[in-house]
């Protein structure tokens, strides 16, 4: 019987590596596999060949490989190396010489740590006779070099190190020599050959304030922000625009926005501007339920002191029923004064419950009973006629009071029931 399960694997694992080879010969004896390469077989071959072996040979295997000798007249000078590669989509190739299992193992280490564990790939050979003193401090360094890199190349000799790529940084090429520098000390050669490319820069790729808000705008335009009736709940429709809204203010982390919410001028004014409010706030908590930072954004209700349609008309109601985001202006301090560039979408009423909880109405009613306490507030509730779609009918307008403290110190009251 086979001395493991697993020994037709790794059979066929030694027999593709012979054929890659293209001369010498396989033996296998219960868990121990020798492979001995012709003499002819290139040495950087061999080492990517029994590299890949040794890595894809299940953990119970053993495997000693070696490579013909030469007669001594046809002995060329043997260049023991050690690469590495980054590619654009971040994974990471360890191949060549190493002296033995414990530096393998750093190495490996030392690559998953700097590229992230599932993106290192070590198919590396051991040789303590072949690598020189000092080779571990060499293959570290320049690893570390090419972790400044978006993608690139190590190369390392006994005598040279060469490193080149494609950074987003402006700064990568002094950070690498004085990183080189520092690890392989006064009079080190080596070689770098980065390019940069300001499509990779983080910082160079930032949308600007302006184009936050275009992008935004671009987005509501497309897709309504709908919620029921006297509801602050995000249906379902609503929540794929808001996904969409996510996405493209993603980038926008250090930009101050404000989420605003608009509604129509039928009901009463107080009523409308707490209900706003809560809008936003779903908004604003739809961004955070996405993972999207919400540190610099704010959420704030109007009402329906911002109309952009003629209340008189469906079509001007609905309109106005709409929630916009806007760039906040260094002086807002608190957001409560915002630059006009206006993303705007309508917040029809009507939709399905997405199951979101929005700010409580408790909260929302400390909220407006403070900006209640403005005269702002004190001209939306003159301003405010015959009813919307959030008003109590059976609630006549004449027995009606404010519950906006009179004194600012008073907790506010709660407001009337919405439907």
């Amino acid at each position: 019987g086979a001395p493991s399960p697993r020994w037709a694997d790794a059979a066929v694992l030694g027999i593709e590596a012979l054929a890659r080879l293209g001369e010498g010969t396989l033996t296998m004896a219960d868990v121990d596999i020798a492979l001995i390469a012709g003499a002819d077989v290139p040495r950087a071959l061999f080492d990517k060949v029994v590299g890949d072996l040794d890595a894809a040979l299940p953990d119970v295997f053993s495997l000693k490989a070696s490579l013909r000798e030469r007669p001594a007249e046809e002995v060329a000078t043997v260049t023991v190396q050690f690469t590495a590669t980054r590619s654009p989509e971040g994974e990471v190739q360890l191949r060549g010489l190493l002296a033995d299992e414990r530096m393998r193992g750093a190495v490996d280490a030392f690559a998953r740590a700097r590229f992230g564990a599932g993106a290192v790939y070590t198919a590396t050979r051991l040789d303590a006779d072949a690598v020189p003193a000092g080779w571990s401090v060499r293959v570290l360094a320049g690893l570390a070099a090419l972790s400044e890199l978006a993608q690139g190349a190590l190369l390392v000799e006994p005598e040279r190190l060469e490193i080149r790529g494609t950074t987003g940084s402006t700064g990568a090429q002094a950070e690498i020599a004085r990183l080189l520098s520092e690890q392989l000390g006064p009079g080190a050669e080596f070689r770098i050959d980065v390019v940069y490319d300001e499509k990779l820069d983080p910082v160079a790729s930032m949308p600007t304030p302006d184009r936050c808000v275009a992008d935004a705008t671009a987005v509501l335009a497309g897709g309504k922000i709908n919620f029921a009736p006297g509801s602050a709940t995000l249906d379902a429709e609503a929540f794929r625009a808001v996904e969409r809204l996510a996405e493209v203010l993603r980038p926008c982390i250090d930009v101050p926005l404000e989420i605003g919410g608009h509604t129509d001028s039928q009901g009463r004014a107080e009523t409308n501007l707490a209900l706003s409010e809560r809008r936003a706030e779903a908004v604003r908590n739809g961004l955070m339920q996405l993972r999207i930072p919400v540190g610099h954004i704010v959420a704030r209700g109007y009402g329906s002191a911002e109309p952009v349609g003629d209340n008189g008309t469906e079509e001007g109601r609905e309109a106005n029923r709409r929630i916009t985001v806007r760039l906040r202006l260094p002086a807002d301090g608190d957001g409560t004064a915002t630059a006009q560039a206006d993303a705007t979408a309508a917040a029809d009423d009507g939709g399905i419950a997405r199951g979101q909880s929005p700010a409580s109405d408790a909260d929302d009613g400390d909220a407006t009973a403070a900006q209640d306490a403005d005269a702002d507030a004190t001209n939306l509730v003159a301003d405010a006629d015959a009813g919307d779609t959030e008003t109590d009918a059976a609630t006549d307008d004449a027995d009606w009071t404010s519950a906006a403290p009179q004194d600012k110190t008073i907790r506010p009251r709660g407001r009337p029931e919405e439907r």
